[in-house]
């Protein structure tokens, strides 16, 4: 996809493809056929005022099956029992098919950020794990930085003891 980031690692063909690749989409998208029946007296009940006040949005994940699935063609006015608006139902039609893409968009979009933060995860845990290598590499460099001034000091002081010996041995 474009402006994706890519992998840190090349994948080879035998590992799973990156949850942001198209290879990841086993199914491509497909509009579900509307079947879900209209429930008019749960839906005249329903005060879309006070949900778009309150951003009440329990009541819309409630209402967005119904509202993405149901079946409009054939629908007639509960008052008069007249044929609905055509503009109308198409209207109604292109929100259902928007609203069923924007879903299959919302699930990719969330399976992509599952796959991400698992990636974070284990992208972490290898920096941690550099962090402690990086550490205790640090420790032995210090250790053998002093065991070299130990060392240093041991060999500076056995040369003073052997040409002290020598000058006392040549007198």
């Amino acid at each position: 996809m474009l402006g994706q980031f890519s992998p840190v690692e090349p994948y080879s063909a035998l590992s799973t493809p990156p949850p942001w690749s198209p290879a990841h989409l086993l199914q491509p998208f497909r509009f579900r056929s509307r079947t879900e029946p209209i429930d008019w007296r749960r839906l005249s009940a329903l005060d879309v005022e006070r949900v778009e006040r309150d951003m009440d949005v329990d009541v819309l994940q409630n209402f967005i099956t119904t509202v993405t699935f149901c079946a409009v063609e054939g629908e007639r006015c509960p008052n008069c029992r007249g044929p609905a608006d055509p503009s109308l139902i198409k209207l109604l039609r292109m929100s259902q098919l928007s609203t069923e893409y924007l879903l299959h968009c919302q699930d990719l979009l969330s399976s992509q950020l599952s796959g991400l933060e698992e990636r974070l995860q284990a992208a972490l845990a290898l920096v941690q794990r550099g962090e402690e290598q990086r550490a205790e590499l640090e420790k032995n460099l210090q250790e053998a930085k002093q065991e070299n001034r130990r060392r240093k000091k041991l060999i500076a002081t056995q040369q003073l003891l052997l040409q002290a010996s020598a000058n006392n041995y040549h007198k």
